[in-house]
């Protein structure tokens, strides 16, 4: 992908975009956040055009520490790529991975990522690409893997079409199961909105200065993003790279003080600490120890990721013991498993106010603000688990509040489990929007699934 010798960004419908995405990520450097694909991984490096580092993946690299080590991650910036076998970007791009991927020296397959950037994925990217490589980072086995992307037709087709353009990369030589897996699950993709009108990240990262910007700067957050796409601007033609220690004197770094973040981090780690506790309890298999097992409900689990990607506010419903908190988990688990995910129980919006929502759990800061502080991360989800609890809330309660702010901000997603009798009280009460919420119903076991657990536990 890349031309030896030079460094100097070639095209340019996109190098603007390429940029927005760099000053991203050096912000969130600047303020020590973590990366996204990751988890827990905090920025230490952005490198820019690295073909002077002996990759072939060119646009920028950044380098994270977590508990496990160091990881880099390559990432190919492209505003308008096509995810088909011939589709020429598509193919250098995966040229380009496969080359890095392969060589050791400056690529270590258990720890570092290969990510594209676009600037919006289409509703058929969300639902079947990024599960791609969700389901190949957690499946144990590319037996299983494999399986469970079979399962699906348009899964099954966008495999396909790594197999064709890695086939090309790899010589003309096919790859096998195995070596299709493990490279995938080395291979993200993620989409950022900054060539939009009104950008929802923009604004994002925009709050994000604004929460760590120094008491005493009085420059708008607005010169500061500009101040900091303008020093990048210098960084891309000679291929530099930026770290805390290099950029601790330029003019930008000046206005930040992080220590005024310190109560919004905790806060994330607050709540996501919650998620954790609310989401134990809910079991995904069946039986325990050696005789454990996971009915796979794959056609209700298509419809619930379908609805998460299309709908604002998606409401899994059923009768009592067909499994919706259990789909809804594993579908998070597995199929979001780097996303922003905030979980409820319901009966914790019964309060007169959101504030108070957090405040019970001793978090005062607001969930935009939040939100904001993992700017980087672009999936952010709300789960409230057993909506049926609202019926005794007040109508005014703070889960009205909650769907308020849904309009104000679309980017963020709410799923929610409740019993199927309660669907349209709820409805009524909190006068919701028929046309705004998709609702999936789960059914009972059918006959072949029936046969299949009756196989499992004969007794």
């Amino acid at each position: 992908m890349s031309d030896k010798g030079s460094v100097f960004q070639k095209g340019g419908g996109g190098t603007n975009f390429e940029q927005l995405v760099q000053t991203a990520f050096l912000t969130t450097l600047i303020i020590r956040g973590n990366v996204p694909c990751i988890d827990s991984a905090e920025l230490s490096e952005i490198a820019l055009q690295v073909t002077n580092r002996g990759y072939e993946t060119d646009d920028f690299m950044a380098t994270a520490k977590s508990a496990s080590g160091e990881h880099r991650i390559l990432i190919q910036v492209k505003h308008d790529i096509s995810f088909t076998a011939d589709n020429e970007k598509f193919k250098e791009v995966i040229n380009a991975f496969w080359k890095d991927y392969n060589n050791t020296s400056i690529f270590d397959k258990s720890k570092d990522k290969l990510i594209i950037v676009k600037n919006g994925l289409t509703k058929d990217e969300r639902n079947h690409l990024k599960s791609l490589f969700n389901w190949a980072t957690n499946h144990a086995t590319e037996a299983d893997f494999i399986t469970e992307v079979n399962r699906i037709k348009r899964k099954k087709d966008r495999l396909n079409v790594f197999r064709e353009v890695l086939k090309e990369a790899n010589s003309n030589t096919d790859l096998t199961d195995k070596e299709l897996w493990e490279f995938l699950k080395c291979v993200d993709v993620l989409e950022y909105d900054f060539l939009n009108e009104g950008s929802v990240d923009k604004t994002y990262f925009l709050n994000l200065i604004k929460l760590s910007k120094s008491k005493n700067s009085t420059t708008t957050e607005k010169e500061i993003w500009d101040s900091i796409f303008a020093y990048v601007a210098t960084l891309n033609p000679n291929g530099g790279s930026a770290t805390l220690e290099s950029i601790k004197g330029k003019d930008f770094f000046q206005h930040f003080d992080n220590t005024q973040l310190s109560p919004y981090f905790k806060a994330v780690e607050k709540l996501k600490s919650d998620s954790k506790e609310i989401l134990r309890p809910i079991k995904t298999s069946i039986g325990k120890g050696e005789n454990e097992f996971h009915l796979p409900r794959t056609e209700s689990r298509e419809k619930i990721l379908e609805e998460l990607s299309n709908s604002q506010l998606t409401i899994v419903t059923g009768k009592p013991g067909v499994g919706k908190s259990a789909e809804i988990k594993e579908i998070l688990l597995k199929d979001y498993p780097n996303a922003s995910v905030f979980v409820f129980r319901a009966d914790q919006f019964n309060e007169s106010t959101l504030a108070n929502v957090f405040s019970s759990q001793g978090v005062n800061e607001t969930i935009q603000d939040i939100f904001s502080c993992i700017s980087l991360i672009p999936e952010k989800i709300i789960f409230i688990d057993s909506l049926e609890k609202l019926l005794e809330a007040d109508p005014e309660c703070a889960f009205k509040q909650l769907l308020a702010l849904l309009h104000e901000h679309p980017e963020i997603k709410i799923i929610a489990s409740s019993r199927k009798y309660a669907i349209e009280l709820i409805k009524l009460r909190f006068e919701m929007d028929f046309n705004e919420t998709s609702i999936i119903e789960i059914p009972t076991l059918n006959e072949e699934e029936l046969e299949i657990v009756s196989e499992k536990f004969p007794q």
